[in-house]
């Protein structure tokens, strides 16, 4: 079982590797993971959070992640909605993150709808 969960969630990774995309550190857009990390932030969150402030606080942190992604993607780097490397990049991150999971001796499924639905956690 993962200890101090709320350091493993998929979202922190993406935040991270965002802000190194928008620096040209990284080079290929997180639009599709931060899309997909958005909508599912809508309709999990209710699972962790007890309060409505901490629901506006990740959501909203959440559609500037993705507006981000959004500036740079189109506005900067002028890609196409459909870029087929940057989706098999986001893949291949997603699928690194499974395995990063699987050796901490979890899965995607328990550590989003067991793990933290016990730990309810609040933003700090």
């Amino acid at each position: 079982m993962i200890r101090n969960s709320v350091y493993y969630i998929y979202c922190l990774w993406v935040w991270i590797l965002t802000i190194l995309y928008y620096l040209d550190i990284v080079k290929f857009s997180l639009l599709y993971s931060s899309v997909v990390a958005f909508i599912f932030t809508l309709l999990s969150i209710f699972l962790r959070l007890d309060n409505i402030l901490d629901y506006l606080i990740v959501v909203t942190f959440e559609l500037f992640i993705v507006l981000l992604n959004v500036k740079k993607h189109f506005f900067i780097d002028k890609k196409n909605v459909i870029s087929y490397n940057d989706i098999i990049l986001n893949i291949i991150l997603f699928l690194i993150y499974n395995l990063f999971l699987m050796i901490l001796g979890s899965n995607f499924y328990d550590y989003y709808f067991v793990v933290l639905k016990k730990l309810k956690y609040r933003i700090p």
